[in-house]
């Protein structure tokens, strides 16, 4: 599995923020990579706070696939070359690769996490425009 060295940057306005200390490299479905830059800021996931005693953040598969999935979504990745749309379902489904990839036990939970961010992702996909 790859790893993650990340640094905790978070402050009282935005606690559960991570600064990524070395490049990270991924390989997304049909054999694509990407790799998310050093320097590169996340929360690794947006997980409501009444759900943090359910859900780690850091739990097993979820970090890499949320790294993945905040860049995707920050640097709104094939948005020019396939429209909104099937851009954020294509990062979203990168999401859902990797937690299962990476989690494969925990696939209820992976189709939840997939689900939340189906639904209430276009919000923070616009908020990068």
């Amino acid at each position: 599995m790859e790893s993650i060295t990340a640094q905790y940057i978070g402050t009282e306005k935005r606690p559960y923020l991570w600064q990524i200390k070395e490049p990270v490299t991924v390989e997304l479905p049909a054999g694509e990579t990407i790799t998310i830059p050093a320097g590169y800021t996340t929360n690794f996931a947006s997980i409501p706070k009444a759900l943090h005693s359910l859900f780690s953040v850091m739990g097993p598969g979820l970090s890499i696939a949320a790294l993945v999935h905040d860049y995707m979504y920050d640097k709104r990745m094939y948005e020019k070359e396939l429209g909104e749309e099937l851009a954020r379902q294509r990062a979203d489904a990168a999401f859902l690769f990797l937690m299962n990839k990476y989690s494969p036990g925990t696939k209820g939970r992976n189709k939840l996490f997939y689900r939340a961010v189906r639904i209430f992702g276009r919000g923070m996909w616009r908020k990068n425009e």
